[in-house]
């Protein structure tokens, strides 16, 4: 437990861990947390493929996914603009 588990209301686990993406940026659109990563097979590198989660922000589960294309090699923030878009 951490020492400031008093202050925590709500908390979950980031999507794409067990594949080895790293989470860099968080945006919230609408009910949806989104969690924009990168895959690296090496510690040494700290670029690879992109991947953006969506997660339902009452309940925690992952609800969508989108792999960005190239040369997008470190998703490291996002934004979502008012005409709908998402910038990675």
């Amino acid at each position: 437990m951490p020492a400031n588990a008093a202050a925590i209301t709500w908390r979950s686990w980031v999507p794409g861990l067990e594949e080895g993406y790293n989470p860099q940026g968080l945006a919230v659109a609408g009910n949806s947390i989104l969690v924009a990563t990168y895959r690296s097979d090496s510690p040494d590198v700290r670029r690879g493929p992109c991947r953006v989660f969506r997660v339902d922000a009452a309940t925690g589960a992952t609800t969508g996914q989108v792999d960005v294309p190239p040369p997008c090699g470190h998703a490291g923030g996002l934004a979502v603009a008012g005409n709908g878009r998402l910038y990675v």
